[in-house]
Formats: C-alpha cells, structure tokens, sequence
C-alpha cells in the first residue's frame, strides 16, 4: 500500500495506527531487552561474589584449623592428628581451587595459587619431618595470606558493585534517551498520519460549507485516499448542478419579477394620472378608490419585493449583527402603514405596548410585525377587531396577534410557514396572497433567535411571536 495514495482512509487509519504500535512495540523490546542483559549481569555479579565470599570464609575456616591440628601434631606427634590435617587439606584444597576458578581479579587469584603452594610446602615438611624435629615455627603463615585473600575479594566485591552501579545509570540513561527519542518520533508520526487523515476531512467540510453558504464559484477538490477523491469529484459534481439550478431560479425570478412590475408601472402612471385631475376633478368617494387603488399598488409593489428578497434570503447563513431596537415602535409604525385598509374594513384595533428593546435587525422585526399585522387585516371581517399585546416575559419581549378572521385548520398549522402555502381566501375579499409572508417571517425570527407560532383560539387566528430582550433590558 502506498502512504501517499492509500485506496481508503481506512487503510491510512490502518497503516497509521499499525505504524504507531510497531514503532512503541520495538522501544518495549529493545527496552526489555537492555533491562534483561543488566539483570543477568547483576545476577552473573552477585552469584560470582556470593561463592568467593563463602569460598573465603571456608578457606579461613580451614586455614585456621589446619594450623590447629598442626601445633597439635607438633606437641603430640599423634598420628591421627596428621589424618585430621590431610582430611581438612583436601577441603581447603578444593576451596582454593574453586577460588582459583572464579572470574575474580588477578590479585585473588594471585593469594590463593600463593596459599596452595605455601600449604603445599608446610605440607612436605609435615610428611617428610618427623614430629619431634616439626617445630610450628616452621609452618608459613597461611591465615595471614588467606585473611589478605578474603580482604582483596571484598575490594573486589566493591568494584564490582560500582561498576554495577555505574552500568545502571548508564543504562537508565540509554533508556530516557530511548524513550525520548522513540516518543517523539511516535509524536511526530501520529502527527504525520492525523494531518494525512484530516486533510481531506477538512477539505470535505470547507467544501460542504461552501455549498451551503452558495457559493459555487470554486472548485472542489480533495486530496487524499482515494475514496474521498471520489467524494470530491462528486461534491464538485453538485457544485455544478447547484450553481445550474440557482442559475435557472435566479433568472426565472428576475423574468417574473420583470413581467410583473411592468404592468404594475403602468397602473401606478394611471393612478397618478388620475390624482393629479389630469381627466378631470375627482369626488371624495372617488379619492378614496383611488388611495385604496395606490396603497395596493404599493402592496403589490411590496410583494414582489419580498418575493425577490426570500430568493436572496433563503441562502443567507450568516445572521444580521443584532442592535437594540424599540419593538413598540415597529408595530405602531406598522399599525400606520395599514392604516388605510383598517379604516377600509372599519377594524377596530385593540393596543396593549409596552416599551420594551429587542436584541434584533430592526427591517426584519418590521417585515414580521408587518406579515402578521397584514395578514389580521386581510381576513378580518367588516367591522371586526384585532387584539395586539407586546408584553416582557422574563427576558422576552412576547408580541401577539389576535384576528375575528375564520381561523387556522389545526391540520394546516404545521403547513401556513411554508413558502408558497396559502391557506383558505378570507371571505368577500378578492386579495390573493402569495404565500410567502409568513414564510420570509418565520425565516427572520428563527435569524433574530426568537420563535413564531399559531396557537389555539376560540375564533379566529392567533400568533405569538417572541423576541430575546436588549442586554439593559433582561438586566
């Protein structure tokens, strides 16, 4: 498998953690491999200084009485206190032999092939001197040598420990070094591989969040294994079919846009027309009808509008900078927009406002207010009355509509903030909407962090609206 072109990120996860183990694997085994040769050299040590201290002692031991049964045969001439010496030579034989044989310095080994050849000559002249004419004069000082031999054993168990010692520590030394050295190369592979495995992850994401925030200008292309490349090649395979279909959206609006303003205009002109007395001096009933016939142009104006700005809003993903805003300002201001159709429709407008400043784009919060004010007048009855409360609750500003209309269908609440859902036409009204209010509303009160719902009534439509409070207000 090659690192730079794994099939899958699968098999560079694989690899990776394969990499990582092998390389912390082969530390523990060069590890317990270093630590086992200082065992055994310890062991070697200690076995080697424990059988050269006991061979000593039993040297001594047998050096001391060897020269006992010497000064005795000199003083008694019994012979078998010379049996006795042969008997005990042959242990002292074999513990100088065996002190011999250890892999001791050549001063130790130098004392005791000195004391066998002392031993050995006070041994001839034991056998071959009678014991009237053995004087223990004459017998070397073999427990002098065997004491200086026991004495250069201990200098030589001292050196030993020491270098023991210094073999530890150099060997605990070795192993920070290893372990340093092995740690951080497993550090910089886990960083190697973990860059190798997010890379593509990160490119992934960038390009997802492209596509959601419409743009579909750039390229997508990811490096890495090979079945994230095809995720890639995909990915930019819907960039190009996105940036087709908003192609097509975006030049069907604006050609619907077009068609519809162009009689707009020419009814507007007309109006106009008809306000300045250019066909003659109008009456007040005829003054009305054309101030209601301007004021829906201006809606109708309105509504394309909105219907351009849902095609520019609905790919927006980044909220507006929240400002403090006075809400009881909005909805009287909005109250007078509509002030026309209300006294129209004789609608009594029933007001509860307190002051309250919301954290929020103040053209938003107007659109909202605007979509349900609109919509309460619109199927409202002749001479019907619509309830408007702003009230705090906690660190909310609460806005309800109430309406005398005919209400919402419990089966079409979960549907009315869809866009382009139009619900029952009010009665005896001929203003047909385009259903796209109370979706651009909801839309802009999820964008300022509030919520908007229909909720139960006994008649007609109620709507809650409710937006977070200003800093100082929530205070």
């Amino acid at each position: 498998m090659s690192l730079l072109r794994p099939r899958s990120i699968l098999q560079l996860t694989i690899f990776s953690f394969l990499t990582v183990t092998a390389l912390l694997i082969a530390a523990l085994v060069v590890t317990a491999r270093q630590l086992d040769n200082l065992s055994d050299h310890s062991q070697k040590t200690i076995s080697e200084a424990t059988n050269a201290m006991r061979t000593s002692r039993g040297l001594i031991e047998q050096t001391i009485a060897m020269e006992r049964n010497a000064r005795q045969y000199s003083v008694l001439g019994a012979e078998e206190l010379l049996e006795v010496y042969v008997d005990r030579r042959k242990e002292f034989l074999e513990a100088a032999s065996i002190l011999s044989s250890l892999n001791i310095n050549n001063e130790v080994r130098g004392y005791a092939q000195q004391i066998i050849d002392d031993e050995q000559r006070a041994f001839e002249k034991i056998k071959n001197t009678s014991a009237d004419e053995y004087k223990i004069s004459l017998y070397p000082p073999l427990l002098v040598t065997a004491y200086q031999t026991s004495r250069a054993i201990d200098k030589w168990i001292d050196d030993q420990l020491l270098e023991l010692r210094q073999q530890t520590e150099h060997t605990q030394h070795l192993l920070r070094i290893q372990t340093l050295l092995l740690v951080s190369i497993a550090l910089l592979l886990a960083a190697l591989f973990t860059a190798l495995i997010t890379r593509p992850l990160r490119q992934i994401d960038h390009a997802i969040n492209q596509l959601g925030s419409g743009s579909y200008n750039t390229e997508i292309k990811v490096q890495g294994p090979l079945d994230l490349q095809k995720l890639g090649i995909r990915l930019d395979w819907l960039r190009n079919r996105l940036a087709e279909l908003e192609h097509q959206r975006t030049s069907f609006l604006r050609h619907v846009s077009h068609e519809l303003k162009t009689p707009l205009t020419a009814i507007q002109e007309g109006v106009a027309l008809l306000n300045e007395g250019l066909v003659g001096a109008l009456t007040g009933q005829q003054n009305d009808i054309i101030n209601i016939l301007r004021n829906n142009c201006r809606r109708l104006q309105h509504l394309i509008e909105n219907l351009l700005r849902y095609n520019v809003d609905s790919l927006a993903v980044l909220s507006p900078m929240p400002q403090p805003v006075r809400f009881d300002n909005i909805i009287n201001r909005v109250i007078s927009d509509h002030e026309l159709a209300i006294k129209a429709g004789r609608i009594n407008i029933q007001r509860q406002l307190a002051k309250l400043t919301v954290q929020g784009d103040a053209e938003q919060l107007r659109i909202v207010t605007d979509n349900l004010i609109a919509n309460a007048v619109k199927y409202s009855p002749m001479e019907g009355k619509i309830d408007i409360h702003l009230v705090r609750d906690q660190d909310h500003a609460v806005l309800e509509v109430c309406d005398d209309g005919p209400g919402i269908r419990p089966e079409e609440r979960t549907m009315i903030f869809e866009p382009f859902y139009q619900g029952r036409p009010p009665e005896k009204k001929h203003i047909q909407g385009t259903g796209l209010g109370l979706a651009i509303a909801s839309e802009y009160v999820k964008l300022n962090g509030g919520s908007l719902e229909a909720i139960d009534a006994l008649h007609g439509a109620h709507f809650k609206v409710q937006f977070p409070l200003a800093i100082k207000e929530s205070s």
